[in-house]
């Protein structure tokens, strides 16, 4: 059976895992590395290099810092990165907003990503001081996102951030919002069987 790592910072990587052994037949281990930084990511992820078919890099920030030095220094090692299919996803709307790392914005990766998507209309709010608020029970957003989220009038929200993963019918009530709320966990699991189609492994026949 396949075998996939999912590296995350927090809780957030077990989220990811359960979806993906949910949608496909793939073995899945999940490790939560402490931090953002490359040292300490490299370090943890060296040991399965070679060992596991696929790296999945779950948090945005890994992602758009390290995801393409990995795939350079590791070319025989399959990494997939959350967000990779952000430009994809933002282009089926006219105007979204998305939640994202503040962090994350000042990427390169990012940057490529928003770049794509010229005739949308795009609202980025920085979600980054919710994440300690959700491991103390609760979420509350700032005056600034209170306005932010009273102005808009777009189609639907992006969670560009894997901790705010498995909560969207209570982030829905903070905010206030019935318009869509989606993540980015689909396009990992669309990657992951693009490569189970190519080494010939059946995936369930799952709809897209």
């Amino acid at each position: 059976m396949i075998k996939v790592l999912v590296i995350d910072t927090g809780w957030s990587a077990v989220v990811i895992g359960n979806y993906i052994e949910k949608e496909l037949p793939v073995n899945v281990k999940e490790i939560i590395n402490n931090n953002c930084e490359l040292e300490d990511t490299e370090n943890t992820i060296r040991p399965y290099i070679g060992e596991v078919d696929i790296i999945v890099l779950s948090n945005p920030i890994i992602s758009a810092k390290f995801g393409r030095y990995f795939e350079s220094k590791y070319p025989g090692q399959k990494f997939i990165s959350y967000g990779w299919d952000l430009s994809e996803t933002i282009q089926r709307y006219k105007k979204v907003m998305i939640f994202t790392p503040k962090r994350l914005r000042t990427s390169e990766c990012y940057q490529i990503e928003k770049a794509k998507c010229q005739e949308q209309e795009i609202v980025e709010l920085d979600c980054e001081k919710w994440v300690s608020m959700i491991t103390s029970g609760g979420i509350t957003l700032t005056e600034e996102a209170n306005k932010e989220m009273e102005a808009f009038k777009g189609e639907t929200i992006i969670i560009n951030s894997s901790e705010l993963l498995g909560i969207e019918d209570k982030l829905k009530k903070v905010i206030n919002w019935r318009g869509d709320l989606i993540d980015l966990r689909e396009g990992i699991v669309t990657a992951i069987e693009d490569y189970l189609n190519m080494k010939k492994v059946p995936s369930r026949g799952r709809a897209r």
